[in-house]
C-alpha cells in the first residue's frame, strides 16, 4: 500500500503501481518545485486531493490553500471571484471582496475545471500569470501577488490546447507538468482495497465487525465501470453500510448492491430503470424465486397485466431481459431466474 498525505489525519491511498508512483513523484519532487502543473483526470479521481497534497508537502505549506471551481461559477462573475472588486464598482457590490488569486497570496491556487473559463477570463488570467499582478475590478491599482497554480480538467487539456479550444499560451503557462490520474476502472487492485478502508471508516463507532464481502458481490464490484470513480465507490460504500447497521447481517452479497452495479451498468437509461422500486422489485424477485409467472408478478407488484407486460417490454429494450413469446396451456408467460421470459 502507498499512501499520500493531504492534510492532517487525512490521506490518499493506494495499490496501484501508476497511482504509487505519482504519490512518490509528488512528495520526491513535484512539492519542492516551483512551476504550476495540471492534473488531468476523470471526476471523482481525487484531483483536488493531489493538489493539496502537492501544497502540504510543498514550501508553501504554511500559506493558503485556496479552490474555486471554474465551471460553477457564471461568466459574469468569474472577474471578480478570481480577482476581486471594490465597493461601488458595479452594481451589487456593497463592499470590497478580495478574489481567489489575493487570498492565496504566499499559497497555493486550485483552478478545478479551469477549461472551462471563458475567452476573455482566459486571457485575463494569462495576464495575471504573466505579470504576477491582479487589478480588482473598479480599481487602477495593481497589487503584486505570489502563488502557486495548480490546475484540474476532466478533459485533455493538451488536445483542446491543441485545437484552439483553449488558449495554447495559457496551457504552456499552466502546464509546466501534467500529471494524469487513472480512473478506477483501471485499477481494479483498488476496488476492493479502497472498499475495505471505507468500510471501516463507516463502520467504525459500531462496536462489532463490520460486514464481509461475498466472492459474488467483489465479482460485481470488479465488473463495474465506475463512472464516478472513487466519489462514486464511497456513496456506495455509505449506502450499503448505512442498511447494513440496521439488519446486522454479517456478508454482503450481491443483492445487497445498488441493482445498476449488480447489473453492471452506467447508462443513464438503464440506471434510471433499475433505481424504479416497482423494476427493483419484480428483478430481485427473480433473483431470489429463480421462477415467476406474470400472474405472481401481479401479485408482488399489484399491477394489471398490460402493466407487467409493459414493464417487463421496458426491461427487455434495456437489454436486462430477454423475452421469448410463446404460448403454453395455461396461456402464461413465466420469467426464469436466467433472465428469459417464456
Amino acid at each position: 500500500m502507498e499512501q499520500l498525505e493531504y492534510r492532517p489525519h487525512s490521506r490518499l491511498v493506494t495499490q496501484h503501481p501508476g497511482l504509487a508512483h505519482i504519490f512518490t513523484d509528488i512528495r520526491s519532487r513535484i512539492a519542492a518545485a516551483k512551476h504550476n502543473l495540471v492534473i488531468q483526470g476523470e471526476s471523482g479521481t481525487g484531483k483536488e486531493g493531489l493538489a493539496q497534497a502537492v501544497h502540504w508537502y510543498g514550501p508553501r505549506r504554511n500559506g493558503p490553500f485556496i479552490a474555486i471551481n471554474c465551471s460553477a461559477i457564471p461568466e459574469t462573475l468569474a472577474e471578480t471571484e478570481l480577482f476581486g472588486h471594490e465597493k461601488g464598482s458595479f452594481t451589487g457590490a456593497v463592499q470590497q471582496h478580495k478574489g481567489k488569486f489575493e487570498q492565496a497570496h504566499s499559497g497555493t491556487i486550485f483552478l478545478d475545471e479551469v477549461v472551462e473559463l471563458s475567452p476573455a477570463n482566459q486571457a485575463r488570467l494569462l495576464r495575471v500569470l504573466q505579470e504576477h499582478k491582479i487589478t480588482r475590478i473598479g480599481s487602477n491599482r495593481e497589487r503584486s501577488i505570489d502563488v502557486r497554480v495548480i490546475s484540474a480538467t476532466h478533459r485533455d487539456i493538451k488536445q483542446l490546447a491543441h485545437t484552439g479550444q483553449f488558449r495554447e499560451d495559457l496551457f504552456f503557462r499552466l502546464g509546466f507538468e501534467v500529471i494524469q490520474v487513472p480512473p478506477l476502472r483501471e485499477r481494479p487492485e483498488d476496488i476492493l482495497f479502497l472498499w475495505d478502508q471505507m468500510l471501516a471508516q463507516e463502520t467504525a463507532s459500531w462496536g462489532r465487525p463490520g460486514p464481509v464481502l461475498t466472492l459474488d458481490a467483489q465479482d460485481a464490484l470488479v465488473s463495474y465501470p465506475w463512472p464516478g470513480n472513487v466519489r462514486e465507490l464511497q456513496g456506495v460504500v455509505a449506502q450499503v453500510t448505512s442498511h447494513y447497521q440496521l439488519v446486522e447481517k454479517a456478508e454482503i452479497c450481491r443483492e445487497d448492491l445498488p441493482s445498476h452495479i449488480r447489473y453492471g451498468s452506467c447508462d443513464p437509461l438503464i440506471r434510471a430503470a433499475l433505481s424504479d422500486p416497482v423494476n427493483q422489485a419484480i428483478l430481485s424477485a427473480l433473483q431470489l424465486q429463480g421462477e415467476l409467472s406474470v400472474a405472481a408478478l401481479m401479485a408482488l407488484i399489484g399491477n394489471a397485466r398490460y402493466a407487467v407486460h409493459r414493464r417487463l417490454n421496458e426491461l427487455a429494450e434495456l437489454g436486462l431481459l430477454q423475452i421469448e413469446r410463446h404460448r403454453g396451456r395455461s396461456g402464461s408467460m413465466v420469467m426464469k431466474k436466467s433472465g428469459v421470459i417464456h
